[in-house]
């Protein structure tokens, strides 16, 4: 659960991941485990925060992590250990992506305004 294999689908409402035990499962919710051993037992390399800009931070990805989670876990990404990484917490929205195979530097928003218009440079950049 921890790792982000396991969702929840509310009868009414969006998809997300359940990370604590502590949610009290409703009539028309469907919850949905995704084992996959072999992912679950990964260790990823730790990512570095180079700086922090208040609405963003750039991070160092290093090749073999993902830039985002997918459905059988979420601990093998830079977005989840930006999320980890501040205390207080503060949220975390992917810019853009890098393959898993991988290395370079990372935009991460820390508000949804400025990831629209952070994905809206990237995309116009890769135009040119």
């Amino acid at each position: 659960m921890i790792k982000g294999a396991v969702h929840l689908q509310p009868g009414k409402g969006k998809q997300k991941r359940l990370r604590r035990a502590t949610y009290q499962p409703r009539s028309g919710d469907r919850i949905t485990l995704h084992y996959q051993p072999e992912i679950l037992a990964l260790a990823p390399p730790p990512a570095q925060c180079l700086e922090n800009f208040g609405r963003y931070s750039l991070w160092f990805k290093p090749a073999g992590i993902l830039a985002q989670g997918n459905q059988y876990s979420d601990h093998t990404s830079l977005l989840r250990q930006a999320e980890l990484y501040w205390q207080p917490p503060r949220t975390v929205f992917l810019v853009h992506r890098l393959d898993r195979e991988a290395s370079g530097l990372m935009l991460i928003a820390h508000d949804q305004a400025i990831a629209v218009a952070g994905s809206t440079c990237c995309w116009m950049a890769s135009q040119r």
